[in-house]
């Protein structure tokens, strides 16, 4: 992952400007899990209805590993990392900062 983003993704995951929510990628409510905030981060749409980046149904990806969100894999999120990080969010219930601090360390 480049630094720029990451550095970004951990600022976002820090601001205190998304809630945070568990067992979706948003809820409707305002919350989102961590690979939300890097989606908004790098300018991603997110569709409510489908739980999915409009960017994974508007472009091709062809290395789409079997990732959750196919168009996360260009910026270095392999389907294990993934599904990694919506492990910490949704079944570890690690907060945003958790979550900032693993990025920080591991990526």
């Amino acid at each position: 992952m480049e630094e720029e983003i990451k550095k970004a993704w951990i600022t976002g995951l820090r601001s205190g400007d998304y809630s945070q929510c568990r067992g979706k990628i948003v809820d409707g409510a305002g919350g989102h899990c961590c690979l939300a905030v890097l989606g908004k981060t790098v300018g991603f749409t997110i569709d409510i209805e489908a739980e999915q980046f409009v960017e994974d149904k508007k472009f091709p990806v062809y290395e789409d590993d079997g990732s959750p969100y196919p168009s996360l894999i260009k910026f270095g999120l392999t389907s294990e990392l993934q599904f990694s990080f919506i492990d910490m969010n949704d079944d570890e219930n690690m907060s945003f900062d958790q979550i900032a601090n693993v990025i920080e360390k591991q990526l």
